[in-house]
């Protein structure tokens, strides 16, 4: 309670939200979460590839590895910090908390995730319990920016 209390994570707390003057809204911690699932699923689904289909996105789709980049840490730290929590304070998405001290992208992420988000939500009605395709993958990550402009995965 306290981590989450001086983190601002109130959301975590149910309605314990009135003793604490820094909220982080609600809607940042489900974007969060879906972002993380989004990626999680991307992750998974990578990972569960044949060696075969992986050359196959890296030489169609400039598709070389699948990994969360974070949030910009200067101008995503709501969402950074929802991230964080999840991970280290409510053992949510645990495949990332590897990473949950290296989460600060250091350049801006979240337009990225959105976009990529209105991809993969369609993508994950279809397929419910089952991977991404390596087609539907590639689809996703199409939603990013360019690789050149950014940090490798």
């Amino acid at each position: 309670m306290r981590n989450a209390l001086n983190g601002g994570h109130l959301w975590a707390l149910g309605d314990l939200s009135a003793i604490h003057s820094r909220v982080i809204p609600e809607d940042v911690e489900r974007e969060t979460r879906n972002i993380l699932f989004m990626w999680k699923r991307l992750e998974e689904s990578y990972d569960n590839l044949s060696q075969a289909e992986k050359d196959e996105l890296a030489a169609t789709a400039n598709v070389s590895d699948v990994r969360f980049p974070g949030f910009d840490g200067n101008n995503e730290s709501e969402h950074l910090s929802v991230a964080h929590f999840m991970m280290e304070h409510r053992d949510e998405f645990t495949s990332l908390k590897d990473r949950a001290d290296h989460l600060d992208a250091h350049f801006r992420t979240l337009d990225e995730h959105r976009r990529m988000l209105g991809v993969f939500e369609p993508i994950l009605e279809k397929i419910v319990n089952k991977d991404c395709s390596a087609a539907q993958i590639a689809e996703v990550m199409a939603r990013a920016r360019p690789r050149a402009t950014r940090m490798p995965y």
